[in-house]
């Protein structure tokens, strides 16, 4: 039996953004006391040197970082959000709330992913979720949260941050490998 597989574009954000080699353009949300950029050399890093160090705070809703409200610019069609994240916690899981603004930073709403438990000590993928800009969307900000297993104090890494858009699907006669659906690399 064909599958169907998803075909979608180059990825939308800036590298700093979503790979975190660069200058930090995330800031703590009100679950995290603080972020910066790994160390580069014993903090750990799915791709390239660098991921994002989130120090958690608080056990409260919200989100865990934010990226700037002109960071990733859109337009009105499907596009896909998948990451990649580490915990030293067990039972922890995370999803992803999507904010859109309009291009004069005006807020229109807020689309929530699915959640994902995390795999302890180990970059487990989140998957890539399927998010629809409005007719007025022409930016987007992603606001990774955790929605349980939260430990105050402790640490989380992200990386590899994608938002793609979605052309269409892709029939083919030939099985996926396993990881296929599990996040975009």
């Amino acid at each position: 039996m064909p599958f169907v597989s998803p075909l979608w574009g180059a990825n939308v954000m800036t590298a700093a953004s979503s790979d975190m080699e660069g200058s930090l353009v995330w800031s703590a949300g009100t679950q995290a006391s603080a972020v910066a950029l790994s160390n580069g050399t014993t903090d750990p890093a799915n791709s390239g040197t660098h991921s994002l160090k989130i120090t958690l705070g608080a056990t409260t809703t919200g989100a865990m970082c934010v990226n700037g409200t002109t960071e990733i610019p859109v337009t009105p069609l499907l596009y896909y959000v998948s990451a990649w994240f580490q915990t030293p916690d067990a039972g922890v899981s995370v999803n992803m709330n999507v904010e859109w603004y309009t291009s004069g930073q005006v807020f229109v709403n807020s689309t929530t992913t699915p959640t994902v438990a995390l795999t302890q000590n180990v970059w487990t993928p989140y998957p890539a979720a399927a998010v629809t800009v409005g007719a007025t969307g022409a930016f987007m900000r992603i606001n990774p949260q955790i929605t349980a297993g939260q430990v105050s104090t402790h640490l989380m890494w992200m990386d590899t941050l994608r938002v793609s858009q979605f052309f269409g699907n892709i029939e083919s006669g030939i099985s996926p490998p396993p990881a296929v659906f599990a996040a975009y690399r």
